[in-house]
């Protein structure tokens, strides 16, 4: 079995995507804790 240029595509495509919802996960964790903080900040 060999592996060709398009599986390395596949999988280099694969691991990008990964990466972008890794990143996009910890934006919205980050929101998450700004916009609680701010509204615990407005209650007290």
């Amino acid at each position: 079995m060999t592996f060709v240029a398009t599986d390395l595509l596949k999988i280099e495509r694969l691991y990008r995507d990964v990466r972008l919802f890794r990143i996009y996960e910890g934006t919205t964790q980050i929101q998450q804790l700004i916009i609680a903080r701010e509204l615990l900040k407005n209650k007290s």
